[in-house]
């Protein structure tokens, strides 16, 4: 073989290269940089081989050293991403004309969560991550000093990627049933932690995990987007910037709910149990509409795992309940959506993944369409429209209207029908008698609905409620229409 085709090994003395040099003299500065990160690639390969050779032999011994290798070799890749990160920081600050002394202490402190004060593991068993959230904005502080140059240069970058991000997703997304742009319908906690782009068919999104940190820039960027084709005011938009800042920045954690974001870790799911909000926001249980006599036990939305359903229908029969009737003791009528929530506490990522594993198993088991959101890892780059979306919608179009409405009759009974104009002339889409009479006709429709499905069980009592949806698109397409479209 020739010589110039053959692997060049990092430890070579004779075939040095530059970045060698900087690994060599950042080690001798006291840099963390161990020598596997420069293994060759066929030293690798031939780990993984050996390693599978074991696992051939199929005893519970070699079974064993199989899934040491792959943790060993899991935790390595971590490590060399995590050390050429810190290299490539080292050399920039080299070539930039810095000394080896100040680019190694430098880059050696940039990922460095063991530092900690005196009262942190106090306050890290009370609130998780919370060292790591006070670390985050300390380090970008610290690289912003060190070149502000080149850190002004990267915040706008990341700024200008996330509007044109935003934008591309907007021009090539759908519209939803009820006539909303899927890319403007998205929830603003995914957005705000995700980079989104729509897929090949327009109906969903592909993306990731958006950095920690410098992420503050591109929801930045996707925000003046939003402001520029108008589906934002300028408000909202510094409201969704203020939200990022504080998900990032608060070393208490991010949480719609104010009170539960000042709740210890370890009481925060009976804090949103308590409330009824998970950490975006949303219901964690269906809300009791007037009239239903249904117990907890049979509250629940279309995805909750199915072993949480069983449970839940155990505990309140162990309590003489039924479908129709609550248990005698209150305790042991629980929503299935509860227990979920519990034991995703518990259980942590594990369980997640075994129960949207189990949640995909069922819906293949009948038939049904298996969603991104089904499938373990894959949820974290694939994002399918929320179940459920219509009708959070809905409740948000209609709070809007009835506050309109509320608020031209105050303001015509204390201040005159001159006052009440005015106040039309402000709000001329949400003070419209048709608005308001559409509004009116869902909420008897959604109350035939629930009437019917009171006096049904099981599957007849779900394909009923099933057209609740039809009431939530049919109202929210009439708002786009008489509203949002009416704006632009």
């Amino acid at each position: 073989m020739p010589s110039k085709l053959k692997a060049r090994s990092w430890h070579d003395d004779a075939e040095r290269t530059e970045w060698e040099s900087y690994w060599r003299e950042a080690r001798h500065e006291g840099m963390p940089l161990p020598a596997f990160g420069l293994e060759g690639v066929r030293e690798k390969i031939g780990g993984i081989d050996r390693w599978q050779k074991a696992l051939a032999g199929g005893n519970i011994a070699r079974i064993k050293q199989f899934a040491s290798g792959v943790k060993e070799w899991m935790e390595d890749v971590n490590d060399i991403f995590e050390n050429a990160f810190r290299l490539s920081f080292y050399v920039t600050l080299r070539k930039d004309g810095m000394s080896p002394k100040r680019a190694a202490h430098a880059a050696r402190g940039l990922m460095n969560f063991e530092r900690k004060g005196y009262y942190s593991s106090t306050f890290n068993a009370l609130y998780m991550f919370a060292n790591a959230s006070i670390q985050t904005p300390a380090k970008m502080a610290e690289v912003a000093k060190i070149n502000p140059r080149a850190a002004f240069a990267a915040a706008g970058s990341i700024a200008t990627l996330g509007f044109l991000a935003s934008l591309w997703a907007r021009h090539f997304s759908n519209d939803d049933d009820d006539g909303e742009n899927l890319w403007d319908s998205q929830p603003g906690w995914r957005k705000r932690s995700n980079i989104m782009l729509p897929n090949a068919k327009g109906d969903g999104f592909w993306g990731g995990p958006l950095s920690w940190g410098w992420g503050i820039f591109y929801v930045f960027g996707q925000q003046i987007e939003h402001v520029v084709s108008g589906t934002r005011n300028v408000g909202q938009a510094a409201g969704e910037i203020a939200l990022t800042l504080v998900d990032t920045l608060n070393p208490l954690g991010s949480h719609a709910d104010p009170i539960a974001t000042l709740t210890p870790t370890a009481a925060q799911p009976f804090m949103e149990i308590l409330r009824n909000k998970d950490f975006t926001g949303r219901p964690i249980m269906p809300t009791r509409f007037p009239g239903m006599r249904q117990p907890d036990s049979q509250l629940f939305f279309k995805g909750v795992a199915p072993e949480y359903r069983v449970v839940a229908n155990v505990l309140n029969r162990i309590g003489l309940g039924t479908q129709d009737r609550p248990a005698l003791v209150s305790a042991l009528d629980i929503s299935p959506e509860t227990l979920e929530h519990f034991g995703d506490f518990i259980m942590g990522g594990i369980g997640r993944t075994f129960r949207r594993g189990s949640r995909a198993i069922e819906k293949l088991v009948n038939d049904e369409a298996v969603e991104a959101n089904d499938i373990p890892l894959t949820r974290r780059f694939v994002f399918s429209p929320l179940a459920g979306r219509f009708r959070t919608r809905y409740y948000e179009h209609a709070d809007k209207v009835e506050q309109a409405q509320s608020d031209l009759k105050r303001i015509r009974e204390r201040e005159g029908d001159r006052a009440a104009a005015e106040y039309k002339s402000l709000h001329p889409d949400l003070t419209r008698p048709e608005l308001a009479r559409k509004l009116k006709a869902s909420k008897k429709a959604i109350g035939s609905v629930m009437d019917r499905a009171n006096t049904l069980q099981g599957k007849e009592r779900r394909d009923e409620l099933a057209k609740l949806e039809d009431v939530y698109v049919d109202f929210n397409r009439f708002f786009l229409e008489k509203v949002k479209k009416g704006r632009r």
